[in-house]
C-alpha cells in the first residue's frame, strides 16, 4: 500500500494541479488580466479622437444652406458686373461720339477762324477806303 505521505502528496499534486488550472483559466479571462480592458480603453480614445476629428471638419466644411447663399451672393455679384460692362460700353460710345463731335466743332471752328481772318482784313480794307472817303468829302463838305 501507498504509504499515508504518498496519498497526500498525491492529493497534494492533484489541489496544486486544480489550482493551476483555475488560475490560469482565470488568467485567459481578458478581463481578469486587463487586457480587453486595454483594448476597450484605447478603441474609446480612437473613436473620441475621431469624433473630434469629425467635429472638427464639420465645423471647417460649408453646409448646404450656406453653399446656397454664396451661390446667390455670386448671381448677384455677376448682375452687378454685368450692368457696370454694360454702363461702361454706354460710356465708351458716349466717348465716341462725343470725339467725333469735337472734331467736327474743332473743324468748324477752323472754317470759322480762317472767315474772321478773311473779314478782318476786309474790314481793314474798308476802314481804310472809308477813312480816305472821309478825307475828301469831309474837307469838301466843310467848303461849300
Amino acid at each position: 500500500m501507498i504509504g499515508p505521505y504518498l496519498e497526500l502528496v498525491i492529493i497534494g499534486i492533484i489541489l496544486v494541479g486544480i489550482g493551476v488550472v483555475i488560475w490560469r483559466g482565470g488568467a485567459a479571462n481578458p478581463v481578469g488580466t486587463g487586457t480587453l480592458q486595454h483594448d476597450v480603453s484605447s478603441m474609446r480614445q480612437e473613436h473620441v479622437a475621431h469624433g473630434r476629428r469629425l467635429k472638427k471638419l464639420e465645423e471647417a466644411t460649408a453646409s448646404a444652406k450656406d453653399v446656397e447663399e454664396l451661390s446667390e451672393a455670386l448671381k448677384k455679384q455677376q448682375a452687378r458686373i454685368d450692368s457696370i460692362e454694360r454702363q461702361v460700353s454706354g460710356i465708351a460710345e458716349t466717348g465716341t461720339a462725343t470725339a467725333v463731335r469735337v472734331r467736327h466743332i474743332d473743324e468748324r471752328q477752323d472754317k470759322m477762324a480762317e472767315d474772321i481772318a478773311s473779314t478782318r482784313s476786309d474790314v481793314g480794307g474798308a476802314v481804310k477806303q472809308i477813312d480816305r472817303i472821309y478825307d475828301v468829302l469831309v474837307p469838301k463838305g466843310m467848303q461849300r
